[in-house]
């Protein structure tokens, strides 16, 4: 049974304008109540944060709801901390979409995107302390005044600025504010937005199917037009000939962007003992550092089933294919089909 939403705006938003979480609530007693079993939720991307909201909202007035309408829930592809391509997605630059082995550039889509009061649920989410973990850089942008020919003249900015240098004081940062920092499904009272968000989905059983090994962006590189237009530096770093990042040598740069590759060494892995330093990537969209975060949650609670299913090696399994790749799809009727031997 699908549950289409309204991904363009704020979870607040979809409930008071569709009541989208009281009518998939509905949706989930009555399945249970036909089936006379608990219902298992299979998300994709974005649609993650939606089944998150859900899952903590009914927990936080009745957490005996989702252990008892709840079997488990698969994650695919799922944006855990946000992906930084989010913040470069509200400037003004072109959106390059692939159309075969040419490119197609979409222009002028800053102003529909940062119209939308659902991006701010994307963007990268800070720790407890208010650090941001595992992008493998520091900063998601680098900013000159002008096009310089010096890579050493674009200096780290931080989100807030990125968005302001985008002109979205008064859309996306607006958002931010409304819908997200007093939400308390969303942001821990006293905390940083987003603080409920890293806290592990309260289900008994996580399955998270995610892809590796693309080129994945962190940041970018940005400088203002003539007519003073924020734009990624796209002269920095060829796809065929990418340029060093000079803060991370794991990181490169091409057409201004700032991409994690296969040879990124990762660090979440270095949290855990028992585990050897990888090298690795994310599905092209999402970072592997926000797909795999699921393994903190993993290592903080040993004893709950959470598993990660991880796939590579196949162009087909990007961000956007994984959903109807035929090995995802068989491990997903596995996991539907599977005994409840860790019961």
């Amino acid at each position: 049974m699908g549950h289409p939403y309204d991904w363009r705006v704020a979870p607040a938003g979809l409930e008071r304008r569709y009541e989208t979480f009281t009518n998939l609530k509905t949706k989930i007693e009555e399945l249970y109540n036909r089936e006379k079993l608990p219902v298992v939720l299979i998300a994709h991307s974005m649609g993650n944060r939606l089944i998150q909201y859900l899952l903590t909202w009914m927990y936080t007035y009745n957490p005996d709801w989702v252990s008892k309408y709840i079997e488990r829930y698969i994650a695919i592809s799922p944006p855990w901390i946000g992906a930084p391509q989010a913040i470069y997605r509200l400037s003004d630059s072109d959106i390059l979409l692939p159309a075969g082995k040419l490119q197609v550039a979409l222009k002028g889509m800053k102003d529909v995107l940062q119209s939308f009061s659902s991006m701010p649920w994307l963007l990268p989410l800070q720790n407890e302390v208010g650090r941001y973990e595992y992008f493998n850089t520091e900063f998601f942008g680098y900013y000159a005044e002008v096009d310089s020919p010096n890579l050493d003249d674009y200096l780290p900015i931080t989100v807030e600025e990125t968005l302001e240098k985008a002109q979205a004081e008064d859309t996306t940062l607006v958002y931010q504010t409304i819908y997200y920092r007093d939400d308390l499904y969303i942001t821990r009272r006293n905390s940083y937005i987003g603080s409920a968000l890293i806290k592990c989905p309260p289900v008994n059983k996580l399955d998270v199917i995610y892809s590796t090994g693309f080129d994945t962006p962190v940041g970018a590189y940005y400088h203002f037009t003539d007519d003073k237009k924020l734009q990624i530096a796209t002269k920095w770093g060829s796809p065929e000939v990418p340029e060093p990042f000079p803060h991370n040598t794991d990181l490169v740069i091409k057409q201004g962007i700032i991409l994690e590759t296969p040879k990124t060494e990762q660090k979440i892995q270095a949290e855990f003992p028992d585990h050897d330093p990888i090298s690795n990537s994310g599905d092209s969209v999402v970072p592997y550092g926000s797909l795999a975060y699921f393994k903190k949650w993993k290592n903080l609670e040993p004893y709950r089933y959470i598993e990660g299913h991880q796939f590579s090696g196949d162009q087909n399994l990007n961000h956007n294919a994984i959903v109807s790749h035929p090995d995802v799809i068989t491990k997903i009727i596995e996991l539907l089909s599977k005994e409840d031997a860790e019961d």
